[in-house]
């Protein structure tokens, strides 16, 4: 039987930022949660404001305590997600210049559609196929222009292991893809999913997204879920695996 939308989201959010907040300090205050990590000043994702109370957050007070938690960081994350009207807070932000990125919370339960390739799929533990993560995630950076190295980047989403684990998809006994399956009740989290591009087309991204729900699923979850940019194309194949759109999450940054 499908589940509704509405009755998972809940679900959804709280593995969300149980992701994110993996391997990291995190304060309360302010009405919010302060994600951070002095080991990685420059992820954005390892230092951020998420889970934010609109009932409890003072503006002012707020962008307070963004400035002096993040400190030692050049940039300002603010992550709202479907529990966040907007707001007064969200008015001042912007109004500070910070811009925003909107993403898809996509989820399904059921079988992955698509056609999957004949790829090794295994857990990422030794140092050398961390070693080959850190290659095609440099890889993506540089196509994107991020300016992290692929070896900064490992050792920041090792910092999450356990319980989040990640997986390398190869062909021919050469690696070219990854992902990441994170198990919170009924929900899974899948996250960070790349395919070096001389592998795309070949069925390589569904072959991952069907081992790591069938990961999720072997620990008892009932459906699964992603984030996609809403300015990006991956949402699209996304929706052709069977993946159904249930909320809008937004992220509010000013980078240094």
């Amino acid at each position: 039987m499908a589940v509704r939308a509405g009755d998972i989201l809940e679900a959804v959010l709280d593995a969300n930022d149980a992701w994110f907040a993996q391997g990291h300090a995190r304060a309360e205050a302010a009405g919010a949660w302060f994600v951070h990590d002095e080991r990685f000043p420059d992820v954005y994702d390892a230092n951020h404001a998420r889970r934010l109370r609109d009932d409890e957050v003072d503006p002012p007070a707020f962008v307070a305590a963004l400035e002096e938690r993040y400190a030692h960081c050049r940039h300002r994350s603010v992550r709202l997600d479907p529990r966040n009207r907007a707001g007064a807070l969200e008015a001042q932000l912007l109004l500070r210049g910070y811009a925003t990125e909107q993403s898809l919370l996509m989820a399904r339960e059921g079988e992955p559609r698509g056609r999957a390739a004949a790829a090794r799929i295994a857990p990422i533990s030794s140092d050398a196929e961390w070693g080959h993560y850190a290659r095609l995630k440099g890889g993506e950076f540089a196509a994107r222009k991020v300016p992290v190295s692929g070896a900064h980047w490992a050792a920041y989403v090792r910092s999450k292991c356990p319980p989040i684990r990640f997986f390398l998809a190869s062909l021919d006994g050469v690696p070219v893809g990854f992902f990441s399956e994170f198990t919170s009740g009924r929900v899974t989290c899948l996250e960070d999913l790349y395919v070096d591009p001389a592998a795309r087309g070949r069925g390589v991204a569904t072959a991952l997204v069907a081992h790591c729900e069938a990961q999720g699923r072997a620990q008892g979850a009932v459906a699964c879920f992603l984030s996609a940019r809403a300015d990006d194309t991956p949402k699209e194949m996304y929706a052709r695996m069977g993946f159904r759109a249930i909320g809008v999450t937004r992220n509010l940054l000013r980078s240094g």
